[in-house]
């Protein structure tokens, strides 16, 4: 992920991300190392794939809307955004 000031690579983030599968757990990962090399499309795919084994995880969607905001595919990404957001009421 690039930083929105400088434009240069920015500081690794550690997210809070819950997952109800060691499956999942294991495309995050992925998708995460993918997203580091900005390989976004890529990570996406992954994302996609453990979005269909959990499609209620407001989480992926996050992610997947960061790929896509970083693609600068901000329609895609506000549809991720308000999915998690609908999924996640309380965050």
């Amino acid at each position: 992920m690039q930083d929105y000031q400088t434009n240069l690579p920015s500081a690794n983030i550690n997210l809070a991300i819950k997952t109800a599968s060691q499956e999942v757990a294991k495309l995050i990962e992925s998708a995460l190392a993918l997203d580091a090399q900005n390989q976004k499309q890529q990570a996406i795919q992954l994302l996609d794939n453990a979005r269909s084994i959990e499609p209620g995880n407001p989480s992926l969607y996050f992610l997947i809307a960061r790929c896509f905001f970083d693609l600068e595919n901000t329609e895609l990404a506000r549809d991720a955004i308000e999915k998690a957001v609908y999924l996640e009421k309380n965050e």
